[in-house]
């Protein structure tokens, strides 16, 4: 028994040390490291010791080495997964064994031992499979059978005591037995081929018979310390080993994060094969998938094949190869958080021609094949192109033309000065300047009852801003009489005005008077021609237009008054006048009053009254409900659904500003004004096409639609297109949009630089920045931009623009 310990206490030591240095490697690394394994062969050789517990033992520990005898092993495995394991062993060699006591010795000069025993990495079970490990612990344990023949000798004469097998050398000629192998190993990685391992395996014998002494112990136990040199394999299939090899296939993807540019996506794959990676006999199905949610979206597909495989696709080589992919996909709802990844599938065409259009299906079903497993190439979508604006800002205005891009208020119509005029003619007898009540034109015109209601009109007490007085003489006279003619007839008007003045006891020093003797009334002369009926009357246009001498062209129009007669009686006659009109200002609500009104006493406002009293707060909810009021009141006003609209949208309150405008246009089909702003809405909310329809519907109804339409081409990824329609317009948001889209960050800094304060003017400006590397500029319009609007906060957690800073501390901080 004391000889069995003292074996068992040398093989213990020898598993301790064994055991102990891994604590020492990897003692202070605990963090656990998954990693991609792929499954390989590996084949061994090794040298080693046996050693022998039975019956016959040493009495001492140390002083004994001529117990040890050699060995030498091959060995065969797989490694499955990076913890489990299965190997093939054999090894050759003999035990010895001394009793000095006993005076016996024992010699089993022919060992032999088979077996297949499973191996567990402790490691790779504790902390993780980590490739780049170079140190690995293992436990092993399996069944074999064991083939000897021994001997058992007095130790002092040699004499032969007793022997166990036969005198053959063959396997099958010795002893057999089972036995089961139990060991450990540490094992140092050179590189990924060879690597070196210390083991101690102990193997029980099924067999008290080893030492051919029998009573001590039922059974007896061999144990062997080796040093093992392995080389790795790799896979025995050149499929497998492109799957465990795939980590060296590089990719360079362009752009590094997908851009949206209009509701397309491109994206370039620049890829390399490393020499000798491609099996020559193997294909390659490389499919991209773009996953975003729930969701994925399936790229074009392309085919590699190695040199001895025929059909489509790219050869590469046995000296490895590179190749270039690219594909546009439609953007959808959610890629702004998709990624991009590929898993390629690996086959092997079995000597048939290479299909493109064979499906993973098809190839799984019918070859051998294997995934190379999954790697992300890019992740989400950079859709700065989408973040347009389509109010940078309201406009209330009364010429439809005015700041395009924006929002418009139908002019309410209101005057505040409204001037209102009366008139009165007085007519002369040829070549004379006094008034006579009898002349026919005085009588036929009621002359006199036009000068009482110009009395009557100034009588209303309305406040005066001017009267004018004009006076003319028919143009078939002599020139300068004609001219004197006129000044007299104007002293003929001035006198009626003043009697009615003091008729009225007004003083007619505190009017604004304005007194013109316009001479001969050719204007006059020429209308009256083209309004009438004169057969010839073209023929008479044509010598006054031709005749640029003044005296012949009198002539020709009294030539004209003796042919033509109605030019003597009905076109001359009228021209021979004075004419007086009074322009007063109609009485109006101040301002004061009409706000008044409107509020709570609306009945006494006309509909342009109660449109303008909206405009006299800026309170939106005293707008609206004064514009509810309107439309109350005159339910088929469209300036009100509009204006409403208008309100709303300054709100935030789109869909309440659809149904306002849905109704104003349905009032009116073709209110340029309320299809702008409907347009604008839409591209509010998103919805870009039926934007695009309404601003062109708008444009040809004569609304300047080239900026909305430039913002829409933005959407539409139409850059150039976008910058001619804002036809060289700068310090606006969208024109630097789109110079940022373009890669043109100068341009887009100095249109921004001086575009209005928006939250959204923040936020592009720290996309610039960001472009250009400037971190401090970037974080401080960051926190402008959130600090204006805190949605931004939201959505600069998922805008890729600022991928590269994500994991940053300052960045962190800034979402929290």
């Amino acid at each position: 028994m004391k000889i069995f310990y003292h074996r068992l206490i040398k093989t213990l030591t020898v598993f301790s040390v064994i055991m102990l240095l891994p604590v020492v490697f990897y003692g202070q690394n605990t963090d656990k490291i998954q990693q991609k394994f792929s499954p390989y062969w590996y084949m061994g050789a090794n040298i080693g010791i046996n050693q022998f517990y039975g019956d016959i033992q040493d009495l001492t520990f140390f002083d004994k080495l001529s117990d040890d005898k050699m060995s030498v092993g091959l060995n065969l495995g797989h490694q499955f997964t990076p913890i489990l394991g299965l190997r093939g062993n054999f090894k050759y060699g003999s035990v010895y064994s001394l009793n000095e006591g006993a005076n016996r010795e024992m010699e089993a000069s022919t060992l032999l031992d088979y077996n297949i025993s499973g191996t567990v990495s402790i490691l790779n079970l504790i902390s993780g499979y980590n490739p780049d490990r170079k140190l690995d612990v293992y436990a092993m344990a399996g069944i074999g059978f064991m083939n000897w023949k021994s001997e058992l000798r007095n130790s002092n004469t040699g004499a032969v005591l007793k022997k166990h097998g036969t005198s053959g050398n063959g396997p099958l000629e010795l002893t057999t037995e089972g036995y089961i192998p139990v060991g450990a190993g540490i094992s140092y990685k050179f590189d990924d081929k060879w690597s070196l391992a210390l083991e101690q395996t102990w193997n029980g014998i099924n067999s008290d018979m080893l030492d051919i002494s029998e009573g001590g112990y039922a059974y007896d136990i061999t144990s062997n310390t080796a040093l093992n040199l392995s080389y790795n394999l790799g896979s025995l299939s050149g499929i497998r080993s492109m799957v465990h090899n795939y980590d060296q296939v590089t990719y360079e993807v362009t752009p590094e994060v997908l851009e949206r540019h209009g509701d397309k996506v491109k994206v370039t794959v620049k890829g390399q094969f490393p020499e000798k990676y491609f099996n020559k006999h193997a294909a390659m199905k490389f499919t991209p998938v773009i996953k975003y949610g729930e969701k994925s979206k399936t790229l074009k597909t392309i085919t590699f094949k190695g040199e001895k495989v025929e059909g489509d696709g790219q050869i590469i080589t046995a000296e490895g190869g590179s190749f270039t992919y690219s594909d546009v996909f439609t953007y959808e709802d959610g890629m702004e958080n998709a990624t991009f990844t590929v898993n390629p599938l690996v086959y092997s065409p079995k000597g048939n021609p290479v299909n493109n259009d064979a499906t993973e299906d098809n190839i799984i079903n019918n070859y051998k094949n294997a995934k190379v497993g999954e790697k992300t190439l890019a992740t989400g979508t950079i859709i700065t192109g989408q973040r347009v604006l389509f109010v940078p800002g309201l406009a209330y205005n009364k010429d439809v033309n005015t700041n395009p891009g924006t929002a418009i208020a139908l002019a309410d119509g209101y005057e505040k000065e409204t001037i209102i005029s009366e008139a009165a003619n007085i007519f002369f007898q040829v070549n004379l300047a006094y008034l006579n009540w009898r002349l026919p034109l005085n009588v036929d015109n009621n002359t006199k009852k036009s000068i009482d209601q110009l009395k009557q009109f100034i009588d209303k007490g309305w406040k005066i801003k001017d009267i004018e007085l004009n006076a003319w003489a028919s143009p078939e006279g002599e020139e300068s009489f004609n001219a004197g003619l006129s000044e007299r007839r104007a002293k003929t008007g001035m006198k009626v005005l003043k009697k009615i003045l003091r008729q009225l006891d007004m003083n007619i020093e505190d009017i604004n008077i304005s007194t013109q003797a316009k001479g001969e009334d050719w204007n006059g002369f020429m209308d009256a021609v083209e309004a009438s009926n004169i057969k010839d009357k073209n023929i008479i246009l044509n010598v006054v237009r031709s005749q640029q001498d003044l005296v012949q062209r009198e002539q020709e129009i009294r030539n004209m008054a003796l042919v033509y007669e109605e030019v003597e009686e009905n076109i001359l006659p009228p021209l021979r006048r004075t004419n007086i009109k009074v322009n007063s200002f109609e009485p109006k609500f101040t301002d004061a009053q009409i706000s008044e009104y409107s509020l709570n006493d609306a009945e006494k406002l006309d509909s342009k009254e109660m449109l303008y009293a909206a405009t006299l707060t800026d309170n939106l909810d005293e707008q609206i409900s004064i514009y509810k009021k309107t439309i109350e009141m005159f339910p088929k006003c469209v300036k009100a659904y509009n204006n409403i609209a208008y309100t709303y949208i300054t709100k935030g309150e789109y869909s309440k500003a659809e149904k306002m405008l849905n109704k104003a246009i349905e009032l009116k089909s073709d209110c340029a004004i309320a299809i702008n702003n409907l347009g604008i809405v839409a591209g509010i909310n998103g919805d870009f096409a039926k934007a695009e329809k309404l601003f062109t519907k708008a444009q040809k109804l004569g609304v300047d639609e080239n900026y909305n339409l430039a913002v829409i081409n933005i959407t539409k990824g139409e850059y150039d297109k976008a910058l001619s329609l804002f036809a060289g317009k700068t310090c606006d948001y969208n024109v630097a949009l789109t110079y940022v889209v373009t890669g043109d960050f100068e341009k887009a800094e100095k249109a921004l630089k001086c575009a209005p304060e928006s939250a959204a003017k923040y936020y592009l400006a720290a996309i610039i920045h960001s472009h250009l590397g400037e971190t401090d500029g970037m974080y401080k319009h960051l926190i402008k931009a959130i600090k204006a609007d805190a949605k931004y906060k939201t959505i600069l957690k998922s805008d890729k623009e600022f991928a590269k800073y994500a994991n940053t501390p300052d960045f962190i901080n800034l979402l929290k």
